[in-house]
């Protein structure tokens, strides 16, 4: 018998390229740079938020002082008082060092108050203790 045998034929099995890890990291990079973008966006508005609340508070801080400075002319607070809403809320706004305004009112204070309230301080003790007005 010769040669009439089957012939077999093998043929590599189709081996499709498995890409599923790469679709996976594809879609991590796009959700992390999807977070960056929105981490970036969130950044900006608060930068810009905090740059408007500074100018605000910088727009209100003339106010507060003539405000202040009113309340202690009038006396209706002290100088330490004054100074510390003057400083507190420069502090609080982050506005940085205001010593000018703190300075201004300082000089305000020794040169136009203070002597006048040392006199009345000193007749009105006077007149408890005597009974009577100090004449000059």
């Amino acid at each position: 018998m010769g040669g009439g045998g089957t012939r077999v034929e093998y043929q590599s099995p189709q081996i499709q390229k498995d890409d599923t890890f790469e679709r996976y990291l594809s879609y991590q990079q796009e959700r992390e740079a999807a977070a960056e973008r929105r981490a970036a966006q969130e950044r900006a508005e608060a930068a810009a938020k905090e740059a408007a609340r500074k100018e605000a508070a910088e727009s209100a801080y003339t106010g507060l002082r003539s405000g202040v400075e009113s309340q202690l002319r009038q006396g209706l607070i002290t100088y330490a008082d004054a100074t510390g809403q003057l400083r507190d809320y420069a502090a609080k706004y982050d506005l940085g060092p205001k010593e000018g305004a703190v300075a201004d009112l300082t000089k305000m204070y020794t040169e136009e108050l203070l002597p006048g309230r040392r006199t009345t301080g000193i007749s009105a003790a006077y007149e408890e203790l005597l009974g009577r007005q100090a004449t000059e």
